[in-house]
């Protein structure tokens, strides 16, 4: 990457899809010449080292704002002296959402950096994706734009925010990222007002990490699942002989999609139809019939949550007298939201949004025989890793 800019906003996107005007991506950002040192001090921004002088969700303008606490600025300074670099890692999707212009956010930003008269480098994911935390896309710009290699960083870097999980937080998204980015974590409590002593008032280069419990029971997939398929799930053959339709229905990330491509790889005569990619469900029906007439089995990848949905395809396998088989995808809401997310992280795809969710969980009837299927396969959500890195991986993240 060529040499840092200082001192202005930039912004960093992935070139919009075509016909699409909004950028798959968005973060803007803002640097600052860094102390000769890899101590990080990082910080949250609303309600960690502000709050709305307005006293509203969303700030008005840029100067609706006040330091949230007294012992902010002379904390920063002490650490400022200290070597550590001071950044700000900080979500604004309101940017997207139309309740704050990037300009009254960015206005804020600076505003808060000239009261305390220190230099931070700046980072505002604006979008519900890859630089939103708890992903990492922030951090990881931040380490591209200064060209800083992670193993480097020192271990008493720490991101101190107040999304912590707990009873009084909206949510942990703070703490997550902290843990996915490999940094010590503090609540603003505990840093600025030495509720808890994790770093020592007279020496900031403790290596203790905080001890503060949260009230949400974290989620992680280690925990919930095995390493490798197992046993107990059956084993989905091709039809021999005849055609075929296989209708699969489970939440949004369920896995459905990877199980079916790879079936469709191995298994060349099933037509593979995706809502996702053809985008409406009349151009679905459409291809499904156009397949049928063509002699190929079919495969219909869509979440399918319903008898009334079903049924259209039903109707078309039965037009052209051809056997029906339901694969019912076991994945839990949790396990679904995370593998979203881990998609969002690893992939860098769009976010499935969570009304997705909620639609399927209203609209959902448990697939039985009498829709006119010959047979019902129940798939359990199960790993298999290609290697140890990638095991390591899965393993890693921590999601809301």
């Amino acid at each position: 990457m060529s040499s840092p800019v200082y001192d202005k906003w930039q912004q960093d996107q992935l070139i919009p899809q075509k016909g699409n005007k909004e950028p798959k991506h968005c973060v803007y950002f803002k640097l600052v010449e860094l102390q000769d040192t890899t101590k990080f001090a990082c910080f949250d921004f609303d309600h960690t080292l502000v709050k709305c002088k307005s006293r509203k969700k969303f700030a008005k303008d840029k100067d609706d704002y006040v330091i949230l606490y007294d012992e902010i600025k002379p904390k920063l300074k002490k650490i400022y002296k200290k070597g550590y670099n001071l950044i700000i890692f900080t979500n604004q999707k309101g940017i997207k959402n139309n309740k704050i212009s990037k300009d009254d956010v960015m206005g804020r930003l600076d505003n808060f950096v000239n009261d305390i008269g220190l230099p931070f480098s700046l980072f505002i994911s604006a979008n519900d994706d890859y630089f939103r935390k708890p992903c990492t896309g922030m951090f990881d710009l931040f380490l591209e734009v200064y060209n800083i290699k992670k193993s480097k960083i020192s271990k008493r870097s720490f991101f101190c925010g107040d999304a912590a999980g707990r009873k009084k937080d909206f949510s942990t998204s703070d703490r997550y990222f902290a843990h996915n980015n490999d940094l010590k974590f503090k609540t603003p409590e505990e840093y600025f007002l030495d509720y808890k002593k994790d770093i020592d008032d007279s020496d900031e280069d403790s290596d203790e990490d905080s001890d503060e419990d949260s009230d949400v029971e974290d989620y992680h997939p280690k925990d919930f699942i095995a390493d490798t398929v197992g046993d107990d799930n059956p084993i989905l053959l091709p039809s021999k002989g005849i055609n075929e339709m296989l209708i699969f229905v489970g939440l949004p990330a369920s896995g459905k999609s990877t199980y079916a491509l790879n079936f469709c790889k191995a298994n060349k005569n099933y037509k593979y139809i995706n809502q996702d990619t053809l985008k409406t469900k009349a151009k679905c029906l459409k291809e499904v019939k156009n397949g049928l007439k063509e002699k190929k089995s079919i495969l219909v990848d869509n979440t399918n949550p319903s008898k009334t949905v079903r049924a259209e395809y039903i109707a078309l396998a039965n037009e052209f007298n051809i056997k029906i088989r339901c694969i019912h995808f076991h994945t839990s809401l949790k396990m679904a939201n995370w593998l979203n997310m881990y998609r969002v992280q690893t992939q860098h795809k769009k976010k499935i949004p969570d009304i997705a969710f909620r639609i399927f969980k209203t609209k959902f009837n448990t697939p039985e025989l009498d829709e006119g299927f010959e047979e019902i396969l129940n798939i359990k959500f199960k790993t298999s890793f290609k290697n140890k890195k990638e095991k390591k991986m899965f393993n890693k993240y921590l999601f809301i």
